[in-house]
């Protein structure tokens, strides 16, 4: 529910205080909403960053949406950035009942309102340190304008949510029941270090909770012995039996990239950008594209085994800028047919002054090689640079262009089955718009861990005492089951350097995050999807100067919403745009191939393959092992030199440097920090710092931390 817009109501609020406001500006016009009105509006007599506007929500509730109503035209103060926040009513609210600034308050959105008329509504945040966030007030704080030196200007402000009483009961008892173990976590873990053992267990009988599972005892146990060798074998078995979290070691791993040469008899594809790939059964099959000079109708298939190009027949036309789909059965024809894998061609790029006809849908079937024209009802009459995504025998089409009747425009969600095309967002104004635009990522991830737990009054049966101790992120259990993400892209030269999550079933934008990429200028994408992880090829300006002039490859985790660098060494594929960009889960290796070299100013086709082979499982459980042997050695090693220097340093030596690569900088790097420590005066690191650090990385089983106090 809490990704659904149709189970959100707007939530009435009153104006509680704010910084200024100038001549009849008043903070209350906020609450009319009236485009028409130049004066119906709240507009700040200053313009620096100390400026905000409090507002008191009737009752504390679940806030997902905000939504601003703008000028009917282009307007000055219109705001270009700005922050929002949530306090409870303790946050807020001091002994005496005044507004208290003093709290530190959560951000719960970071961002900024087009300087155009339309309307616009922004998930924001609402679970933090794995709670909810049940909010009773909202600070706004502009910080920028599109004038500059012109003061700020809200015109119409909605907060929309969950109020339910009794929803938001099970969320506080939620929360409740989570802080209320780990503040027992908290008391346990002291009193077992000062040596209460009796009243430690007094405590955990009471309790009736598991406070500590027996691996941290263990730990515990091992620590206090300073047997460093059965903590590092505990580990490893955690680690084999699956108990420790891979998501908390660090991915240092340096990956690399491989060109794909070419002899001078080779079979091998003409230079191309804008070019249409899909991959299928350890091969990828490349159609058409853009010479530089042409359009291209030829039709090439990669075997990712042998590494070789072979040339193949197809009577789909000449195109760039199109879609070549896989479809597993032919959708087209009666389902109790045999299976018939096929292709499916799909737009191209024409000229407005030629796209009156319908374009021509090919599907190329791959068992026997003909091809067939495919006819359907409706609009649009030709589409290009659309992204697409295939489930089951429905395709999804977001993004790029499409031709109606008169000209190009950006193109919606659309959805292509039984030959028809229909358009899946209705017109809605409770919920966050799915922007289009052209140069961008789309891709279907699936959630099976998604539930709906907090409208059943028993919320305590999910985490019963078997499983009280896991701390599970909790937007593994909200975020919805079938999800669209949209990465970056440009809508009328604007470059848009967030991720959108969009829920499928319930027509919902529910999240923003931000790209990893720090630049103000052109960035170029491409993404694929493995599980519930995005991995994203960014080519990007690092300068005005710059053409395309950086590479880099990124994962990002949906449930986490986290970013993470992939380290990679050598040589690599050239930054580019209008290129492909392919993951053969088969062999688990990503293919770059073709493109568009440099940038606006200086550009020419490449032809060119490489491939990026992602480590095996095996290699990663060996880098796993490493990882977890270092993380207890450095701490033994450390113990060693407070009461023996001259056999830490065999230690070093012999423990320690047999699982470093010293070719590698970072390994280096890291050798030379530990051995310096033999030169510095030891410090003695208590044994909960140790058993905090060892243990962080168990699956569920964190220790608490001292900021789980301040949340309180």
């Amino acid at each position: 529910m809490l990704t659904d817009h149709n189970k959100f109501i707007e939530i009435p609020y009153e104006i509680c205080d704010f910084s200024s406001y100038s001549s009849e500006y008043h903070p209350k016009n906020i609450k009319i909403d009236n485009p028409l009105d130049s004066t119906s509006r709240w507009s700040t007599n200053v313009n620096d960053g100390n400026q905000y506007l409090i507002l008191r929500l009737d009752t504390e509730a679940i806030v997902t949406e905000i939504y601003f109503g703008k000028f009917y035209k282009m307007h000055v103060c219109n705001v270009r950035e700005m922050c929002i926040y949530s306090y409870n009513y303790n946050q807020m609210l001091n002994g005496d009942g005044y507004i208290n600034t003093s709290e530190t308050p959560v951000l719960i959105f970071k961002g900024g309102l087009r300087n155009d008329p339309k309307p616009e509504i922004f998930p924001v945040d609402y679970i933090h340190k794995n709670t909810f966030l049940l909010t009773r007030f909202i600070k706004i704080c502009p910080l920028q304008a599109y004038g500059v030196n012109f003061n700020f200007s809200l015109w119409h402000i909605k907060i929309f949510g969950i109020n339910n009483q009794s929803v938001i009961k099970n969320m506080l008892n939620y929360n409740k029941f989570i802080l209320n173990n780990k503040c027992l976590k908290i008391v346990s873990q002291y009193l077992k270090s000062r040596g209460f053992i009796k009243t430690h267990k007094s405590l955990e009988n009471e309790s009736g909770l598991c406070l500590e599972s027996s691996t941290m005892s263990s730990l515990r146990m091992f620590l206090i012995s300073d047997c460093f060798d059965l903590i590092e074998e505990t580990l490893l078995k955690c680690l084999k039996d699956g108990k420790i979290d891979k998501n908390l070691l660090c991915d240092d791993f340096l990956y690399a990239w491989e060109k794909i040469e070419r002899s001078i008899d080779d079979l091998w594809p003409g230079e191309r950008g804008g070019h249409a790939t899909a991959l299928v059964d350890n091969k990828i099959y490349v159609q058409g594209g853009w010479s530089g000079e042409e359009e291209l109708d030829d039709f090439w298939c990669f075997d990712c085994l042998t590494d070789t190009w072979s040339e193949l027949k197809c009577l789909a036309d000449k195109r760039s800028c199109h879609q070549m789909l896989y479809l597993k059965d032919n959708p087209f024809v009666d389902a109790s047919i045999e299976e018939d894998p096929c292709f499916l061609f799909i737009g191209k790029y024409i000229k407005p002054e030629e796209a009156h006809k319908k374009m021509n849908i090919v599907l190329y079937h791959l068992k026997n090689g003909k091809s067939e024209n495919i006819s359907y009802e409706g609009e649009p009459l030709n589409m290009y640079d659309n992204q697409s995504v295939v489930i089951g025998n429905k395709i999804y089409f977001f993004g790029g262009k499409i031709f109606n009747s008169e000209d190009y425009e950006y193109c919606d969600l659309l959805l292509f089955h039984n030959k028809k095309f229909h358009k899946v967002r209705k017109e809605v104004t409770k919920t966050a718009e799915l922007t289009p635009r052209i140069g961008h990522g789309f891709c279907f991830i699936n959630n099976s861990n998604h539930q709906d737990l907090f409208l059943d009054n028993n919320i305590e049966k999910y985490f019963s005492s078997t499983t009280d101790c896991k701390d599970y992120p909790l937007f593994q259990y909200v975020y919805p089951k079938n999800i669209f993400a949209v990465f970056g892209g440009i809508k009328d030269k604007n470059q848009i350097k967030k991720v959108t999550l969009y829920d499928l079933d319930s027509d919902t934008v529910f999240r923003h995050a931000d790209l990893p990429i720090k630049t103000e200028y052109r960035v170029i994408l491409r993404n694929a999807v493995v599980g519930d992880t995005v991995y994203v090829l960014f080519c990007y300006e690092s300068s005005r100067e710059n053409d395309l002039d950086k590479i880099e490859l990124f994962k990002y985790n949906v449930p986490n919403n986290k970013w993470t660098k992939i380290q990679v060494t050598g040589e690599q594929p050239s930054p580019r745009s209008a290129h492909s960009f392919q993951y053969n889960h088969q062999n688990n290796t990503f293919y770059v191939f073709g493109g568009n070299k440099g940038g606006s100013r200086t550009q020419y086709r490449i032809n060119d393959m490489w491939k990026l082979k992602l480590i095996d499982r095996e290699t990663e459980e060996k880098n796993n092992e490493k990882k977890i042997r270092i993380l207890v050695r450095v701490h033994a090693y450390r113990r060693l030199l407070i009461n023996s220097p001259n056999q830490a340093i065999k230690y070093l030596r012999e423990k320690i440097l047999c699982l470093l690569n010293i070719q590698n900088k970072q390994d280096e790097i890291f050798y030379k920090k530990l051995s310096l420590e033999i030169f510095k005066k030891p410090t003695h690191v208590k044994d909960e710092l140790i058993l905090s650090d060892v243990s962080k990385i168990l699956a569920h089983d964190s220790e608490p931390t001292k900021d789980l106090i301040h949340f309180l």
